[in-house]
C-alpha cells in the first residue's frame, strides 16, 4: 500500500483516522517506506508532505471592506426642500 492509498483508507474509515498509533501502524502495513510510515503514524503532516515532494498550501479569505451605499435621501434632498418649507 502506498501513502495515498493509506490516506484514502484512513479518510474513509474513522477507526483508522481516529485510532491510536498501534491501529495506524497496523493499517500502514510493511510495504511502505519506513520513514514515510513513521511520519504517517506520528501524524507529522510536514514530514509526509516533504517525503511526497509536496508543499503545504494555505488559502486565506479576507472579507472586503463594505462600501457605504449612497444615502437615498441625498439625491432627493433638493426635490423635497420645498415640501419641507410648507
Amino acid at each position: 500500500m502506498d501513502a495515498i492509498e493509506f490516506l484514502e483508507r484512513a479518510g474513509s474509515d474513522a477507526s483508522i483516522f481516529h485510532g491510536e498509533q498501534d491501529v495506524l501502524q497496523a493499517a500502514v502495513g510493511s510495504q511502505m517506506d519506513p520513514a514515510l510510515a513513521s511520519a504517517l503514524v506520528a501524524r507529522d503532516v510536514e514530514a509526509v508532505y516533504r517525503m511526497l515532494g509536496q508543499r503545504i498550501l494555505i488559502g486565506l479569505q479576507v472579507p472586503a471592506e463594505e462600501e457605504e451605499a449612497p444615502d437615498e435621501d441625498e439625491g432627493d434632498a433638493g426635490e423635497r426642500l420645498p415640501e419641507l418649507q410648507r
